[in-house]
């Protein structure tokens, strides 16, 4: 009966180490084999009677590792040496392949005490240590990349503390790793002002977890020297949750250095542009001035008008030149301000009663080059100063409507200028003027690659399509 019962005991002991999921080895003193459960043998290869009995070592361990876990064992046997825990050891299947397990080890003893063999529970830890392999190369990569780029790289977290820099960070600033490492990306700005905008990209970081694009920003290496670095940061995820944020910097104090030689020289060249106008615009108004006086002495009436004429068509030209000289953009005007500035110069000049002839403008903001601007000046000089002589005699009322737009497909603009007046002669003929007011107009029209046309009744509507 008890003897039975011993069996039964001992069959129940071995099922529940087959059903563990991780090797059960028992080795005696002399390091053989005395019991082993289903996992072990899965993870061998053998079969269980393959294995009791043989040596460990010699038969499951690799060639490499032999004698140094064997001389362990052997200390351990002895009791001169205390039993590791924990250690992760390889061992050999059947087929020759290495696995690694993860052992659990624990000494047997007789009922004396005496050390009979150790006990140890091996978990197969092969693929984790082959995704190990793995991550350790490509950090490997990771890290020979971080540190052999051209860019400096760094790592900081949400508020600028600087997590890890790589050697050309550290080349261009000076500092040591250590040193760095104390630091925070704001403590690098050579303008305090720019903490702000730090503090900015950092907060969209972290709320957006989005890569920011390039910034710039002037810093202060450890010498003092103040320099501009571009950078570009992006977030690192753990867990699927914002962690730190990698930038991206390199120098571009040479190139800050063009821009801002080109911008001086811009900007001497605007002032150069600027004055040139302004003294072309000048010595026309001497030009004009010198026409005025030398009317003084003309006593025919129609010679007298050629003069103011003339005067009139070089005033068109001064007045861009003005406006180009007053505007920030020296090369193209804005028409709207130079009409409305010229239509009162003509009410000046020909004493317009502003109670009888009304004038309206509609003008869009539609800008031209110098080449488009003094011709459509001239254009409109010649045009508008037609209708305040011609259109109302005798105190006659009217209106003068001047409008400025793009067509319907806003590739060409529109110049119209239409008055409720008595009319253009019947007998006008615009391909073959017989003046030198709409001889110009022609020119001019043509200069500008522009067409005209005329409505004459009632009064007159004449359209610049340019």
């Amino acid at each position: 009966m008890t003897e039975k019962k011993k069996h039964t005991v001992s069959v129940t002991k071995q099922d529940f180490l087959d059903i563990a999921g991780v090797m059960f080895v028992v080795l005696d003193a002399n390091a053989r084999v005395v019991l082993i459960n289903k996992k072990g043998c899965r993870i061998l290869g053998y079969k269980e009677d393959e294995i009791l009995g043989k040596d460990w070592f010699s038969h499951f361990l690799p060639r490499e590792s032999r004698e140094r876990v064997r001389s362990v064992f052997n200390r351990l046997i002895k009791g001169e040496a205390k039993i590791p825990e924990f250690y992760t050891n390889p061992v050999v299947t059947k087929q020759g392949e290495k696995r690694y397990l993860s052992f659990h080890n624990s000494i047997l003893r007789d009922r004396k005490g005496n050390i009979v063999g150790t006990l140890s529970s091996g978990e197969d830890i092969t693929e984790k240590k082959k995704t190990e392999a793995v991550l350790e190369e490509s950090e490997a990569r990771y890290r020979a990349l971080f540190d052999r780029s051209r860019d400096f790289v760094f790592i900081h977290d949400f508020e600028g503390n600087f997590i890890d820099v790589n050697k050309a960070a550290l080349d261009y600033f000076g500092y040591s790793k250590e040193e760095i490492r104390a630091l925070s990306f704001s403590s690098l700005l050579a303008d305090d002002e720019q903490n702000s905008v730090v503090e900015k990209v950092l907060k969209e970081l972290a709320e957006t977890g989005q890569q920011k694009e390039l910034s710039e920003f002037k810093v202060k290496k450890k010498t003092g020297e103040i320099l501009w670095v571009e950078t570009k940061s992006s977030v690192i995820y753990k867990d699927g949750k914002p962690a730190a944020v990698q930038g991206i910097g390199r120098d571009v104090t040479e190139r800050k250095k063009a821009e801002h030689q080109l911008e001086r020289s811009l900007y001497e060249k605007e002032v150069l542009l600027q004055e040139i106008h302004h003294r072309v615009k000048n010595n026309m108004q001497v030009i004009i001035s010198l026409l005025r006086l030398q009317a003084q002495y003309v006593k025919d009436r129609r010679d007298f008008e050629l003069f103011r004429m003339s005067q009139e068509r070089i005033y068109s030209m001064a007045l861009i030149h003005e406006k180009l000289y007053k505007s920030k953009d020296f090369t193209r005007v804005n028409f709207s301000k130079y009409f409305e500035s010229f239509i009162i110069h003509i009410f000046h000049t020909y004493n317009v009663d502003s109670d009888k002839i009304k004038y309206n403008l509609d003008i869009k903001e539609i800008k031209a080059d110098i080449n488009t601007a003094i011709p459509l000046g001239l254009i409109f000089n010649e045009l508008v100063s037609n209708v305040f002589k011609h259109a109302f005699p005798n105190d006659r009322k009217g209106e003068v409507l001047i409008k400025l737009e793009r067509d319907k497909k806003g590739k060409k603009s529109i110049l119209t200028i239409r008055d409720n007046g008595v009319g253009m002669p019947g007998e006008l003929d615009l391909k073959n003027p017989k003046t030198l007011g709409l001889q110009l107009v022609k020119d001019l029209v043509n200069q500008i690659n522009g067409d005209i046309r005329i409505k004459k009744k009632p009064g007159t509507e004449i359209e610049i399509i340019f």
